[in-house]
């Protein structure tokens, strides 16, 4: 705030603040109609997912036609090393931010095939990097399979990241491998491009 005479004016920090707060809003907002589109593109479920208090929470997801319904459920908070959206968020954190929130959380397992080694933990880091996409197979959920792409800011710190999930039978091969990966990645190319230059 400035003072002018007996008057207070909104100062430049104030106007700043705000117009941070308004493109934060933006992207939320065309994150929002990315996930509509990508539900009715691939008729599974399809989600925007962050990181909280080393938890990952679902802020935004639709309903494809052929999505089926699971206890995930928007603010409920899951594991991060057990979900395809945690571990993308995770391999783009640095290493002493992963290691605390292993060492406050651990690598529980909630499915037989649920990374429970921290080695394996940040191998599988490592991969998700390389390739750009993370997998979950059956490791939150028997039966259900899910990948996600990050969405990082210019800096490089992940906002979230967003992601598809659906029946093993159906999610498999090229489809789950490949098409859907993708389809994320382009998604994420152009949220990321706008946030860079908007």
């Amino acid at each position: 705030m400035t003072k002018q005479g007996d008057r207070y004016h909104i100062g430049a920090r104030f106007l700043y603040i705000g117009s941070m707060v308004r493109h934060r809003e933006e992207i939320f907002d065309e994150i929002h109609s990315k996930i509509i589109d990508l539900a009715e593109e691939t008729k599974e479920r399809a989600q925007f997912m962050i990181k909280e208090h080393g938890h990952m929470v679902y802020i935004h997801q639709e309903e494809g036609e052929n999505a089926v319904r699971t206890n995930t459920q928007l603010g409920k908070q899951m594991p991060l090393h057990a979900t395809s959206g945690g571990k993308a968020i995770l391999s783009e954190l640095p290493t002493n931010r992963v290691e605390a929130i292993i060492e406050q959380h651990g690598l529980p397992e909630i499915t037989e095939n649920t990374i429970t080694s921290k080695e394996e933990i940040f191998q599988e880091f490592e991969e998700i990097r390389n390739r750009g996409f993370s997998f979950n197979d059956e490791e939150y959920i028997m039966g259900l399979h899910s990948v996600s792409v990050p969405i990082t800011k210019p800096s490089g710190i992940p906002v979230g990241a967003i992601g598809v999930s659906g029946p093993s039978h159906r999610l498999k091969g090229e489809t789950y491998r490949s098409d859907i990966p993708d389809l994320l990645l382009g998604i994420v190319n152009e949220i990321e491009l706008n946030m860079r230059y908007s």
